[in-house]
């Protein structure tokens, strides 16, 4: 059997993301066939707030659903508060290489501002 050196864990940051209006965004394009191990959300800037965003994660185009199903942003309210996934609690596929890796907002936040920075953590094959 052949010896593969090991991955290294690559880190995504994403900042600038706005949740104030539902749809999806695409964050970033996969470089080679891509393993997710973790998303978080660090809320960056909140103004006039009043209830957290609901999002789906994934790599399946237009729904961006099939890695997190829909999780709403529990606490997290006040600038600098974090929340994590571990997508490795969880059975998902590893991602496709030149593939959009994406959120989909279901339920806007209600405030003025809410806007945070996305890091994803994984390996790349």
């Amino acid at each position: 059997m052949a010896y593969n050196a090991p991955k290294t864990t690559t880190v995504i940051s994403i900042p600038n993301i706005s949740l104030t209006s539902t749809g999806v965004q695409t964050l970033f394009t996969t470089a080679a066939r891509f393993y997710p191990m973790t998303l978080l959300f660090e809320l960056t800037s909140v103004s006039a707030f009043v209830t957290v965003a609901t999002l789906s994660f994934g790599s399946n185009g237009g729904s961006f659903n099939n890695i997190l199903a829909a999780s709403a942003l529990t606490g997290v309210s006040s600038v600098n508060n974090i929340l994590t996934f571990n997508l490795d609690l969880s059975v998902v596929s590893s991602i496709a290489t030149s593939t959009a890796v994406g959120i989909n907002v279901t339920v806007a936040a209600v405030a003025s501002t809410y806007t945070g920075k996305f890091i994803i953590t994984g390996v790349y094959d």
